[in-house]
């Protein structure tokens, strides 16, 4: 993969979890029920260090010149289910297993993308697991 690609798929990142942090914080306040509703805040509150984590590390590992390309609209999914509010959440989680396995990215880099999905698993679970 060259470096473009790289920097697209970096970007692709950036974008999705931008948007997942939108929908969460949207469905966080729509939401009837209190346990989807602190599952979601836990969640838009807790990715923001995710984002900037991985911006500033990858940022880090360019050129002093290289910016990332910030999205400039923010397209909120409206797929949400009270039934399974998980169902998003999960399918981020596989586009970003699917980015990362075929990305070029540095071992520590890497190894912070994991730690984001990870994060995303955890409220899979918490959302899964709703009664």
């Amino acid at each position: 993969m060259d470096t473009t690609d790289t920097h697209e798929e970096i970007n692709t990142i950036i974008q999705n979890l931008f948007e997942s942090q939108v929908y969460a914080h949207y469905n966080h306040l729509n939401t009837r029920s209190y346990a989807i509703h602190k599952a979601l805040g836990n969640y838009y509150e807790g990715i923001a260090g995710h984002i900037d984590e991985l911006g500033e590390l990858y940022m880090g590992e360019q050129p002093p010149s290289f910016l990332l390309t910030i999205p400039d609209s923010i397209q909120i999914p409206m797929n949400f289910s009270e039934t399974m509010p998980h169902k998003y959440f999960d399918e981020l989680g596989d586009t970003l297993d699917e980015i990362l396995e075929n990305g070029d990215f540095s071992e520590v880099f890497s190894d912070r993308l994991r730690a984001t999905i990870t994060f995303i698993r955890t409220t899979v679970y918490l959302l899964s697991r709703l009664k």
